[in-house]
């Protein structure tokens, strides 16, 4: 009763606020006029369709980039795959990265629906895809249900679960009763699969971090090449991508790590540039490029390249288990080449979720208010029947392994055979 009043109450808020909405995007619009285009689309009205295709959302421009090599992946398996968008950034990118595989009609970008069900609806009408996908962590109620009626398993996809989150949702419990109405969840670590077992998510796949796996170009990686040497022997640790109320805490990690015997090279970006300015008197003295000239988002993969140890933006002072300090983080080093590709190649390329066309009458909960804990028991009955994560451990290699996102693909794309209990299955052997 409290999920339907929600849901209620979330429809007639999003119906009023419909001239707000539209308003907002008339203004961002005369900065950035993508914003106004093929406005239809945002009320359910699209042009030509792409049916049986993979729907994949990604927000904005970040999401967008985790999702280039599964939808490579995806495209090179001879599926059909039709990408959706909040912000131009996120459209723009995948106009950018896909403009053949548009220009042949095997790939359609436009702008996600409203929050309505009659939205959702004419999105369904236009594209009937086979499954969605959702990348990260974006929960819209009309999103998930209204995929629910219509028949089209939803999965998040590259999928984290915050604590601060956590500890919100135990408080409201609105957001786990909505998240159990996924098919299923691709995660980035155990730690994530666990947190979204514990509030009744099931088909839990752990696939690792999708960041990982975009591609670096070339002269990228010849320019880290040439910087490497210039830093000398000692190790390279960069924080990158930091936001302010993270700031404090990796600053005070960067001076720990700095006082042992022989400190590393220590390189620090902040995830918003005017923060370089305030943050510099707050950094240990050492070597500085010149401000003023940005960095394009694309050029930060080619530095990571040469370094040993990267600390994403998600990281905290414990990491796997080990306290982000000294020389504990000092000894984790990069691994590449050969034995890099060997590392990250999954353990069951076979892993599969069933979601295709024909097996719809499973390929969503039965109730997505189904009791909290049914997710950890789906989880822990998977793991004793022998089957294993795509990638455990807390450290990613760096070098990008095509197996990974392929596996993803396969995992997402290959129905197999339904359980015993008539339930979705979860990840298998074949």
């Amino acid at each position: 009763m409290r999920l339907w009043l929600f849901l209620r109450l979330w429809s007639l808020v999003w119906h009023l606020g419909l001239p707000v909405m539209l308003v907002y995007l008339w203004q961002r619009g005369r900065k950035d006029p993508l914003y106004a285009q093929a406005a239809g689309e945002r009320f359910g009205r699209y042009g030509q369709g792409l049916p049986g295709a993979v729907w994949i959302h990604a927000v904005s421009l970040g999401e967008m980039r985790s999702a280039v090599p599964l939808i490579r992946a995806l495209l090179d398996r001879g599926e059909r795959v039709v990408t959706t968008h909040f912000t131009p950034a996120g459209r723009r990118e995948a106009a950018r990265v896909f403009a053949g595989d548009i220009a042949t009609g095997r790939m359609a970008v436009v702008w996600v629906p409203f929050e309505t069900s009659w939205a959702y609806a004419g999105f369904f009408k236009s594209f009937r895809p086979k499954l969605g996908l959702v990348m990260e962590i974006e929960i819209w109620p009309r999103m998930v249900f209204a995929s629910r009626r219509a028949g089209v398993p939803l999965y998040m996809c590259n999928a984290q679960y915050p604590s601060d989150s956590m500890a919100r949702d135990a408080r409201l419990g609105l957001r786990p009763a909505i998240m159990r109405g996924f098919a299923g969840a691709f995660v980035k670590s155990d730690l994530q699969a666990e947190r979204f077992a514990s509030v009744g998510v099931r088909n839990i796949s752990v696939t690792g971090e999708l960041r990982f796996d975009q591609p670096i170009p070339a002269a990228q990686l010849a320019a880290a090449a040439a910087l490497r040497p210039g830093l000398g022997p000692r190790r390279v640790i960069a924080f990158a991508s930091v936001t302010e109320p993270e700031e404090a805490m990796f600053l005070a990690a960067a001076q720990e790590i700095l006082s042992v015997r022989t400190p590393p090279v220590v390189i620090f970006v902040p995830r918003a540039p005017e923060r370089f300015a305030a943050l510099a008197p707050q950094h240990p003295a050492g070597s500085r490029f010149p401000a003023g000239e940005p960095v394009a988002d694309g050029r930060a993969a080619g530095g990571f390249a040469g370094r040993d140890v990267f600390l994403p933006r998600p990281c905290r002072p414990r990491c796997g288990g080990r306290r982000l300090s000294g020389e504990g983080v000092a000894q984790h080093h990069r691994t590449s080449g050969p034995q890099a590709a060997s590392a990250c190649r999954p353990s069951h390329p076979d892993h599969r979720i069933s979601g295709g066309r024909g097996d719809r009458g499973g390929g969503l909960p039965a109730d997505p208010r189904r009791p909290a804990g049914a997710g950890r028991a789906d989880l822990a009955r998977s793991r004793a029947r022998g089957h294993r994560p795509l990638h455990r451990g807390p450290f990613r290699c760096d070098s990008a392994d095509p197996g990974r996102p392929r596996a993803a693909a396969q995992a997402l794309t290959r129905p197999s055979r339904s359980c015993s209990d008539n339930r979705n299955s979860t990840s298998r052997r074949s």
